[in-house]
């Protein structure tokens, strides 16, 4: 394309602008700005920080296993039930705020992907406050 025609993101509005200020140093060299926003009250009663990492180095059952067939695929059931139990406490979280929240769940893998799926099947319905 002609340089011309080639612009970038400089100013995001749907993350938190924790999450926000990761992407753009990681993915765009510290140049996307955030809007500024306040965290939820219910936060510090979920997680510690709006971008919080777990680790599951602990855990014996912590790796990704190959699925075969066509398309190479991986699954990683520790992690499946790792995030099925931070959603039930999210919408615990939610409820008892009074709030309700939207989230999207990330997966490099499709595997990965049904995995999660199939595991928060029955519990998504019961979900009050929570949108996944």
């Amino acid at each position: 394309m002609p340089r011309e025609c080639v612009t970038s993101l400089r100013l995001q509005h749907r993350m938190h602008p924790a999450i926000g200020t990761l992407i753009s140093e990681c993915f765009y060299g510290g140049e996307l700005d955030s809007e500024a926003r306040d965290s939820p009250a219910w936060l510090p009663l979920f997680a510690p920080a709006p971008v919080t990492w777990l680790t599951t180095a602990g855990h014996s059952d912590r790796g990704e296993r190959p699925t075969g067939g066509s398309e190479p695929s991986y699954t990683n059931p520790h992690e499946a039930r790792c995030i099925e139990h931070m959603l039930r406490r999210l919408d615990f979280t939610l409820r008892a705020a009074g709030e309700r929240a939207s989230v999207a769940i990330l997966t490099g893998y499709g595997a990965q992907r049904g995995l999660i799926e199939q595991r928060i099947q029955r519990a998504v319905g019961g979900w009050e406050a929570l949108d996944v």
